[in-house]
């Protein structure tokens, strides 16, 4: 009998739940709670967040480099 197999789909993540395991990630990396509240003083807006993200990755490449 034939099996169907069907390829595992990755979870897309809204963009709060993105901010919410990038915060995560740079607190295990070593962000200071001070520069994380710098970075979440910004706002909570959808445009807010989309900058919130990208400064965290910034910062996430920029750790690994080091």
């Amino acid at each position: 009998m034939p099996v169907l197999v069907v390829p595992e789909v990755s979870k897309v993540l809204s963009p709060e739940e993105e901010l919410k395991r990038l915060e995560e990630e740079a607190i295990s990396l070593g962000m200071s709670h001070e520069e994380l509240a710098k970075i979440q003083a910004i706002g909570r807006c959808p445009a807010q967040i989309r900058i919130r993200i990208e400064l965290l990755k910034h910062w996430i490449s920029r750790y690994a480099q080091r």
